[in-house]
């Protein structure tokens, strides 16, 4: 009986704890932060906004006072729990307004690493699903 005990507890202990797996479906959305902390040591956050669509595609935003860093491209979802974010190189080049924007383009490739469904973190940022 111990045993037959002992069995159904490691049982329902190790189905218990199985990892969470996030669909590109639940993911998609907007979510926003604040990166870096305003104190007296350091005066300035960003506020960070991006935007996951469901064709894969999302628009991150960077921005403070009037300096907007933004970029585009196209995102995949590793099996790890990380969000790769491929930022296309100037999307709009012909646009006259945001070449004389103060701000510039976010080029390369980013890491996000998904801590729920709502909250995703982006080095020290936390972002969380906007409502």
């Amino acid at each position: 009986m111990r045993k037959l005990i002992a069995y159904m507890s490691i049982l329902i202990l190790a189905l218990s704890c199985k990892s969470q797996y996030y669909t590109d479906a639940s993911i998609c959305g907007s979510f926003d932060g604040v990166e870096g902390r305003v104190n007296r040591k350091n005066p300035i956050a960003y506020y960070v906004e991006l935007d996951l669509k469901a064709d894969h595609t999302f628009k991150l935003e960077r921005s403070f006072d009037l300096t907007r860093y933004t970029g585009q491209g196209e995102w995949a979802m590793r099996k790890d729990g990380v969000i790769e974010l491929n930022c296309n190189n100037n999307p709009v080049l012909d646009d006259i307004q945001i070449a004389l924007m103060a701000g510039g383009f976010i080029e390369g490739t980013l890491e996000i690493r998904v801590l729920s469904k709502d909250k995703l973190k982006w080095g020290d940022t936390v972002l969380k699903r906007m409502k």
